[in-house]
């Protein structure tokens, strides 16, 4: 069908032209030719091209994958420096290490030296700290992230900005660090960066204290103890600040060990009080140590001793 249709148009252009059917045929073949000729070469151009393209971006991939194998192995050396088990421990080698990998823009490395910065007395700088969390946070770390809102919440290295806090706090808990729960959760307590809401508080407080985590427990039993944006349950609050005690934290020693002065969700018991008391004051909470003071002074829960009130007195700065 199509030869006898293109036989047809070489016949009337014929009849037009007055050329023969031969050199119309041949005039068409070459035409096919170059258009064939330039369809070729413009695949040949665009696949070498593809090609080159490819082969370059897997160079620069795996030039990506070989920094990041680096600065990984000097993030870890680092570590194990800071760790002092397979090495001996040395700051001054770790922060070197961190250096390194943060020129690499390794995003752990920054978190790791934000904190030397923060806590180690050789480098204490807080604006540092603050600098290395913000990079880091910015690369992706959810720690850092988690720092970074630290710092805005307690104004180490920048100005304090509850609402900066909160943001940072949500974003690190995100992307699935659930150490940034406990601070969110304070946020929405205190109302810190973000309105008031006990619903949420107590939605991140209860996951964490079903993890035994022993200051969620201590604000989950607050919320029972004074019904915030719960029904007021003493009993559950006084459990909550018995599981937090049972960890040896000095708060859940404390808030127990109120409860049971003033039988609070429990029978009073002014011995067993005066043993919590005893217990987180040496652990070195101000409040305990009061409390403890009242208890030599009267003679509550153990044998009255003025020297010995005097003395809890003196360290609670009473």
């Amino acid at each position: 069908m199509f030869l006898g249709v293109f036989s047809d148009l070489v016949t009337k252009i014929s009849k037009q032209t007055g050329m023969s059917d031969v050199a119309i045929y041949i005039i068409f073949g070459v035409l096919v030719f170059l258009v064939l000729a330039c369809l070729i070469f413009l695949f040949i151009i665009f696949f070498r091209k593809g090609k080159f393209k490819f082969k370059h971006e897997k160079k620069h991939n795996d030039a990506e994958e070989n920094l990041d194998i680096e600065a990984k192995e000097l993030y870890d050396r680092a570590m194990e420096y800071l760790d002092g088990k397979k090495v001996e421990y040395s700051v001054e080698n770790a922060f070197l290490n961190l250096k390194k990998a943060a020129e690499k823009n390794y995003p752990k490395a920054f978190n790791s030296l934000g904190e030397i910065y923060k806590n180690n007395p050789k480098y204490l700088n807080n604006p540092l700290a603050f600098e290395a969390f913000k990079k880091g946070a910015e690369l992706g770390d959810k720690d850092a992230m988690l720092n970074l809102g630290i710092c805005y919440y307690k104004g180490i290295g920048v100005v304090f900005n509850y609402a900066k806090a909160f943001e940072w706090y949500k974003k690190s808990y995100e992307s699935g660090n659930e150490k940034a729960a406990l601070y969110l959760g304070y946020c929405y307590y205190n109302g810190d960066g973000i309105g008031v809401n006990y619903d949420k508080a107590y939605d991140l407080f209860i996951k964490l204290a079903e993890k035994d985590d022993p200051k969620a427990l201590n604000q989950l039993g607050t919320m029972y103890l004074n019904g915030e944006g719960i029904a007021k349950n003493p009993e559950r609050g006084y459990e909550c600040f018995e599981r937090s005690a049972r960890q040896k934290d000095r708060t859940g020693m404390f808030n127990q060990a109120i409860c049971l002065f003033n039988g609070v969700g429990c029978t009073k018991d002014f011995k067993k009080a005066f043993v919590l008391f005893k217990k987180s004051a040496e652990l070195g909470k101000k409040k305990a140590m009061y409390n403890l003071y009242i208890c030599y002074l009267n003679g509550l829960g153990t044998k009255k001793d003025l020297d010995l009130a005097e003395k809890w007195k003196n360290k609670c700065g009473q």
